[in-house]
């Protein structure tokens, strides 16, 4: 698996899980998924939002996140920084990190978007991710079994 070196582009969405069926804060967990072609990925996205309890405490900040995408032994390809500040809190919408570097993924080669938030939100605060159960991601699955129901996967896409 190699790292390209960085150039200017429009990024373009090459791998989407956007469905969802419900939002609960299952944050620093895994993301499995197997690209169908090879591509350079260069910027990840999570359907997210920082959510506060009770109403008075709605200025409440969620936490920082890294994205990270992992080969299949784990270790870290590239790593991307989404701040609290920019986690949205009015709804949830697609925020996401530009990578540290490119990553060229192999078709059929499994990988993991890791979830991980690395500060605790403001007091009452935290975020909300967007995931589906049913394993709307063929090939993929949640790696924290949050729900009884069979698989779960993250709402995500991934930008070449």
């Amino acid at each position: 698996i190699g790292v390209m070196a960085g150039c200017q582009h429009t990024p373009t969405v090459v791998v989407e899980q956007a469905a969802r069926t419900m939002y609960n804060d299952v944050g620093t967990n895994g993301q499995v998924l197997v690209p169908k072609r090879d591509m350079v990925i260069r910027r990840a996205e999570i359907l997210t939002v920082a959510q506060s309890w009770p109403a008075e405490k709605a200025k409440a900040k969620g936490s920082d996140v890294l994205l990270m995408l992992l080969d299949e032994t784990f270790a870290t390809l590239a790593i991307g920084r989404l701040p609290r500040d920019e986690v949205p809190t009015t709804k949830h919408v697609w925020a996401g990190a530009d990578f540290d570097r490119p990553v060229r993924m192999e078709a059929g080669r499994t990988y993991v978007l890791r979830v991980v938030e690395v500060s605790r939100g403001g007091a009452y605060g935290w975020n909300n991710y967007g995931f589906a159960e049913g394993n709307p991601y063929p090939g993929g699955g949640l790696t924290n079994r949050f729900s009884t129901k069979d698989v779960l996967d993250y709402a995500f896409r991934l930008l070449e």
